[in-house]
């Protein structure tokens, strides 16, 4: 299958989406997924704070995960029905999502609730023979156990901002 794992802006108050050239937390759960993702599938990862990354509504994928915390939640809704409107099937999780999945129910195939690192490799299998569940429960990740991750996929700054 192929993945395409974002991570949303969040909007200003005029509407505008929030962008940087420096991340000002770094979020692992993207490079975590790809790190749990079987071999076989392609996982293309997207931060949309950063300048220079812009999500793809017409990426060609089988399967969009969403990640949300409080701020980005309107965008992960937004960016969530852009892409069903499009016939891919879409998975959203992230704290917001855990403490309100309900209303993220309405937005999503399938909504992970709790850390995502143990339903990972259950989704993917269900999402390839098309029968994804509404809900997934993932109990709380053990870091001690948990995969090596890419380090490049973190893109913490964007160098070519600095460049100019």
């Amino acid at each position: 299958m192929r993945l395409y794992l974002v991570s949303p802006t969040h909007y200003l108050p005029d509407g505008r989406l929030v962008k940087s050239v420096r991340y000002w937390t770094s979020g692992v759960t993207l490079p975590y997924l790809k790190a749990l993702t079987p071999p076989g599938h392609e996982v293309t990862l997207c931060d949309e704070l950063m300048t220079g990354q812009d999500v793809d509504l017409g990426r060609d994928c089988d399967l969009v995960g969403l990640t949300a915390m409080g701020p980005q939640i309107a965008r992960a809704f937004d960016l969530a029905d852009a892409f069903r409107a499009r016939g891919r099937r879409v998975v959203l999780g992230g704290p917001w999502v855990s403490l309100d999945p309900d209303s993220a129910a309405a937005h999503a195939d399938a909504v992970v609730v709790g850390d995502a690192e143990g339903v990972w490799g259950r989704l993917l299998r269900d999402a390839a023979v098309g029968r994804l569940r509404a809900r997934y429960a993932g109990p709380p990740a053990d870091l001690a156990t948990a995969p090596a991750i890419d380090y490049a996929d973190l893109r913490l700054f964007d160098s070519a901002a600095y460049a100019r």
